[in-house]
């Protein structure tokens, strides 16, 4: 986030504003299973607040959030935004021919390759 974000959220333990949109391409450090795919069609992501400024990632602290109302509020206005992104790109072709012609762009030509061989069968449990 941007430095006057920062400074408005400095002392408080939940976010009571929305950062302002920033236009600029930004490169979040960390990794999600959604990498594959991305490399398929075009994706996106919602990032909503569903515990306490200042919680480290990846700790029993988020875990424990996790039982609170704001994990579930949050979780909930995340499937709101998806479900109307769902139902905007169905009701208007042209953003998702737009979103391909931008994947492929981004692409470059560039090709996938997956580590997973191509015929492989996920193991079996007899």
């Amino acid at each position: 986030m941007d430095k006057p974000t920062a400074e408005n959220l400095k002392g408080k333990h939940i976010a009571d504003l929305i950062p302002p949109l920033n236009e600029k391409e930004i490169m979040l450090s960390g990794s999600t299973d959604v990498g594959d795919v991305s490399w398929i069609v075009p994706t996106m992501q919602c990032m909503t607040a569903c515990w306490a400024l200042g919680t480290p990632f990846h700790t029993w602290q988020v875990v424990s959030q996790g039982a609170m109302p704001i994990a579930h509020k949050g979780m909930l206005q995340a499937g709101k935004v998806m479900a109307c992104t769902a139902i905007e790109i169905m009701e208007n072709p042209d953003i998702l021919r737009k979103a391909k012609a931008e994947h492929q762009e981004r692409l470059g030509g560039e090709p996938n390759y997956s580590l997973i061989p191509e015929r492989q069968e996920p193991p079996r449990k007899d």
